[in-house]
């Protein structure tokens, strides 16, 4: 999955961004991989879910500052989210094997980060 313009001109959520939000929401990708890793890197503590509730919302806020939808907001989330779990599939075919039980685990906190996310989107747009 690529995560250039190219692949994303067609999609109408994409379109609907400004460019200053799309260079911000660039920047704030970044964060987010890095807030993950720290989140995986500490044991997924439910403490260290605090960043991506606070990540959710300043994505939803630049994307409502857009005139967004919540259904566009949520589109566009759900592609990044898919390029993120498919980084961590491609990660588990590259790296020494590890059990599947070890692998399943990662991927559930993996989702649980960044489904606390997701949520904190949607209670975004709902108290705006």
């Amino acid at each position: 999955m690529q995560m250039g313009a190219g692949a994303l001109g067609s999609e109408a959520w994409y379109s609907a961004m400004s460019e200053n939000t799309r260079e911000a929401l660039r920047g704030q990708g970044r964060q987010v991989l890095e807030s993950l890793r720290q989140y995986l890197a500490a044991g997924a503590p439910d403490a260290k879910l605090a960043a991506a509730i606070t990540l959710g919302q300043g994505y939803a806020a630049m994307l409502a500052k857009d005139q967004l939808s919540l259904p566009q907001a949520v589109r566009g989330f759900l592609y990044f989210s898919d390029f993120v779990t498919n980084s961590i599939l491609t990660w588990s075919e590259i790296t020494p094997p590890r059990n599947a039980s070890e692998w399943a685990h990662l991927l559930r906190q993996v989702n649980t980060f960044i489904n606390t996310m997701l949520l904190s989107i949607i209670e975004y747009y709902e108290e705006e």
